[in-house]
């Protein structure tokens, strides 16, 4: 018996498969069922583990999702089932508990999941650290492309921003820009061309172009967030999200904290917006980020008003920040 869990579901999801596709290699004419006890009836899932055996093999997997999910008279009910059948002595049948809802149980502390972790060969999967997030997309870039494929190091870190390091969205993207590349490296601008991730990824660099006072490229990274349907007042929202971390940043620095890893237990911010807003910082000292709060603050009474289109206060804002 197999007792799959952890926060990182993507992770779950993967070794599942992994699981299901070397038990079919092995046996091909054995069963794998599967039952889903946030959906299926728990007394349906029982009388399969009792009669463990498939119609074509004497081989049968059978997959239990989401069993911590179960209300605890459910949950007691199974554990004392596995107990008293003993399935899990069956030799022919292969059980695996997978905890696979995004929604689903955050602890394994019930008595079930004790039980599971006691008795099954526990398998736990943990929310990756920046670090190991980085190292995974550059082996998925190989392991995907049969190693035809990499990735330059700030473009995996621009996918890791767009996509907060979910691993769900980064599996899209990763399979986006393979079969678009091919062979060879891919490159930030290739990220930023193809991959569809977050408004945030764009508010850093409608920023940084405001900086640079490169006014056009600003009013066109603006008008690429209308048009792609992002709200104006939240487009607004977000510039006064990065002008506040932007001052956050600043006052860490001039403290005298350079380490990202002090800035972030300071901030709360992500490492890679942490970066990114360093990188920003370089055309905005302290006296211009309360400037443009001002102008901000300014903008926000008049749209309030109905003096100004929110639309119009957005390209104000980009011109005299």
């Amino acid at each position: 018996m197999k007792f799959l869990y952890g926060p990182e579901k993507f992770l779950i999801h993967q070794r599942l498969l992994e699981l299901k596709q070397n038990f079919k290699n092995e046996h091909p004419k054995a069963e794998v069922v599967e039952f889903d006890l946030d959906e299926d009836n728990l007394e349906d899932t029982q009388n399969n583990l009792s009669q463990g055996q498939g119609l074509f093999s004497s081989k049968q997997m059978v997959v239990i999702k989401n069993s911590l999910n179960a209300n605890k008279a459910e949950q007691e009910k199974l554990k004392e089932f596995l107990q008293e059948k003993k399935v899990c002595q069956n030799e022919d049948l292969e059980i695996i508990f997978a905890e696979t809802n995004e929604k689903g149980a955050k602890s394994t502390s019930t008595k079930l999941g004790q039980y599971l972790k006691r008795r099954g060969e526990r398998e736990e999967f943990k929310k990756k650290t920046d670090a190991e997030i980085q190292q995974w997309i550059d082996s998925e870039f190989l392991r995907r492309s049969g190693q035809k494929v990499t990735a330059e190091l700030m473009a995996v870190r621009e996918l890791i921003l767009i996509t907060r390091g979910n691993l769900w969205q980064l599996n899209n993207e990763i399979n986006k820009l393979i079969s678009y590349k091919e062979s060879g490296q891919i490159t930030l601008a290739e990220v930023r061309k193809l991959c569809s991730g977050k408004v945030e990824a764009k508010i850093f660099d409608l920023v940084d172009a405001i900086g640079a006072n490169n006014k056009k490229r600003a009013l066109q990274l603006k008008q690429q967030l209308i048009d792609q349907g992002d709200n104006e007042f939240y487009i607004f929202t977000m510039v006064l999200f990065q002008v506040r971390n932007l001052l956050k940043v600043s006052e860490c620095l001039q403290q005298g904290m350079h380490n990202p890893q002090l800035i972030k237990q300071k901030t709360g911010l992500h490492p890679f917006v942490i970066q990114k807003t360093i990188g920003n910082l370089r055309h905005y000292p302290q006296v211009k980020i309360k400037q443009i709060y001002q102008m901000i603050a300014e903008i926000d009474k008049r749209t309030k008003i109905g003096e100004m289109p929110m639309e119009r206060g957005l390209e104000w804002l980009i011109i005299r920040m």
